[in-house]
């Protein structure tokens, strides 16, 4: 038996919806309306969602990154950004802090210019005063200047990754220490993004540098580049709580103070290390 014709008109409209992909079929057959369609010149989305944990001070922390994309033919200024706490503006960055905040894949410099095609990562610290509700959700509302033309987007939802966070001692006995480097506005560990097995990494998010001081608070005495000289090198290092050691590393020479090493494998980036679980997927890194 041969099948009916496909009358031509119905074919060409068949096509049409394919190609524009605004219309789809419900189960009864019936044309369904397309939502609307609305450009997004920067692609924003968030890899890893903000833990919050309560900080030193009290307050409520969340560190994250926003990766931005400018899918525009021309350069992309951002001006703004407003952080969104379940649809209600929890912090605001002009256009100086966003410049400080906006790290280009690859580099260690920051710029609110993003030109054609290039990907930036925000790095957002979103503070909340201690005892205040931590939002659901966070989405984050971009304000950019293309070639004199301002235009508004909002985008990189995320919901709240409202896990338990481990309460741990320190891990070092004594006084006159100092933390460096720490989370969560320092940009030496913090923005360290790396790419790794094809997915960007920022494993240092929450990384401190520790060094201690003589009586005259100095942090060493004699040659910079002679590890004898600090302070703070022999001292012992506490496990910060009950925990397992699952890997550690010794053996390796150590590096020149204040120069960074080159072409190290992977395996020695941290060099001399000790990694404990702490349980619940929480680990300890201490590296030398």
């Amino acid at each position: 038996m041969i099948p009916p014709r496909i009358p031509s008109i119905l074919l060409g409209s068949f096509l049409l919806a394919l190609l524009v992909g605004g219309s789809s079929f419900n189960g009864a057959g019936a044309v369904e309306t397309p939502a609307s369609q609305v450009l997004t010149p920067l692609i924003l989305s968030v890899q890893d969602a903000p833990v919050p944990f309560t900080g030193s001070d009290g307050n409520t922390h969340l560190v994250y990154e926003v990766f931005v994309t400018n899918f525009t033919s021309l350069t992309a200024t951002v001006e703004q950004v407003e952080v969104l706490g379940d649809g209600t503006v929890l912090q605001t960055l002009d256009t100086a802090a966003v410049a400080g905040r906006l790290q280009p894949a690859g580099q260690r410099t920051s710029s609110g210019m993003m030109p054609t095609g290039t990907q930036s990562l925000l790095f957002v610290h979103l503070i909340l005063p201690g005892g205040a509700s931590v939002p659901r959700n966070l989405s984050h509302r971009f304000t950019v200047n293309v070639h004199g033309q301002k235009l508004v987007e909002t985008g990189g939802s995320t919901q709240v990754n409202a896990r338990p966070v481990d309460v741990i001692g320190p891990p070092l006995h004594g006084n006159n220490y100092i933390s460096a480097d720490s989370c969560c506005d320092a940009t030496r560990h913090t923005r360290a993004a790396l790419p790794v097995n094809g997915r960007v990494w920022v494993a240092q998010r929450y990384a401190v540098d520790w060094e201690q001081l003589d009586n005259t608070n100095r942090i060493y005495v004699g040659p910079r580049t002679d590890v004898n000289s600090y302070k703070i090198y022999g001292t012992q290092i506490l496990a910060v709580a009950k925990a397992t050691v699952v890997f550690a590393v010794d053996g390796l020479p150590n590096q020149v103070p204040g120069k960074f090493p080159v072409n190290l494998p992977i395996e020695q980036a941290d060099g001399n290390h000790v990694i404990l679980d702490l349980g619940n997927g929480n680990y300890a890194l201490y590296a030398t």
